[in-house]
């Protein structure tokens, strides 16, 4: 064999397995898991996305930090008392005071979700944020991106209107936060 035949070699196949490692997926805050093909689940915690300067995005970021230090009781205060949130994937339809606040304190409070804005998009009275949360699936606990929110302002300066674009888990997959004796009561989902 040729004294340069060995190297080439060994060039050719360090070439061929670097090249046939493909990068991870990017998503807003981090890489994906390659272990999750399918899915919008990172590999690791997620970091915060930029929040741009205006109103309803300063406003956005205000309602994911309550949210996520389980503060869900305060951010009812950020809504309009007419407001109304809707959530089309789950057919949830929340209006008004009492339904803000009950959903609030009742629906998201209990769960106290760790929570990422990992992207934001905005203009004065307009917000869109994509969030990641904390999940558990298949024994691990991983941050799983799972809506895009749109939130609006009224003329009082409070959110008049969420629009929570959910996207789809895998069945069995819950926020890592949700109590046992919740997992029961929640729609569409499979406990592990």
């Amino acid at each position: 064999m040729n004294r340069y035949a060995i190297p080439l070699i060994g060039l050719l196949f360090i070439t061929s397995v670097s090249l046939s490692a493909a990068a991870p997926r990017e998503l807003p805050g981090g890489p994906a898991d390659p272990a999750y093909p399918g899915y919008t689940i990172y590999a690791g915690a997620p970091v915060a996305g930029m929040v741009p300067n205006t109103k309803a995005c300063r406003m956005a970021a205000k309602y994911m930090e309550l949210v996520d230090s389980g503060k869900a009781s305060q951010v009812a205060d950020l809504f309009e008392d007419d407001v109304f949130i809707h959530e089309p994937a789950r057919e949830t339809l929340v209006q008004g005071r009492e339904q803000i606040d009950e959903f609030f304190s009742r629906t998201i409070g209990p769960m106290s979700p760790n929570v990422v804005g990992v992207a934001y998009i905005g203009t004065g009275k307009e917000c869109v944020v994509e969030i990641a949360i904390e999940t558990r699936w298949n024994g691990k606990t991983q941050f799983t991106m799972v809506s895009l929110d749109h939130f609006t302002l009224g003329s009082s300066g409070k959110f008049s209107r969420m629009i929570a674009f959910t996207r789809a888990m895998p069945p069995g997959m819950l926020p890592a936060s949700i109590p046992p004796e919740m997992v029961p009561t929640l729609k569409n989902v499979t406990p592990e």
